[in-house]
């Protein structure tokens, strides 16, 4: 998949400035809008999958289809959430939209599993 990645790197960045577990209020904004970005792309990201998968007719390529795309988006989960194991492991509390961020993707991969499994 074809896509601007978001900048795991910058948000690391940010995290390991976090002072005893206390963010500052910019630093605490720009990861609260860094995951609600992360969250809004991976749904549309999805959503462009589904059409993508409109136009495979054949059940075999449907499959390698849906399993590239739940191997790509397994990927994006493990970013998301080592980064909260950072902000945990500073002792900064739990990000709402962190939280949410790692929801959605969950729901993503497993969705695109039930895919790949049902046309494999």
């Amino acid at each position: 998949m074809l896509t601007l990645e978001p900048d795991f790197k910058q948000a690391e960045s940010v995290v390991r400035g976090a002072k005893d577990g206390v963010l500052t209020d910019e630093q605490a904004q720009w990861i609260d809008g860094f995951y609600r970005n992360v969250q809004g792309r991976m749904l549309n990201l999805y959503d462009a999958a589904r059409l993508g998968a409109w136009r495979i007719y054949d059940r075999e390529q449907l499959a390698v289809y849906w399993k590239e795309q739940a191997e790509w988006f397994s990927v994006q989960l493990a970013h998301t959430e080592r980064l909260g194991r950072h902000l945990a492991d500073l002792g900064v509390p739990e990000q709402k939209a962190l939280h949410e961020a790692i929801n959605s993707l969950r729901e993503i991969v497993d969705a695109c599993s039930g895919a790949y499994e049902l046309h494999a």
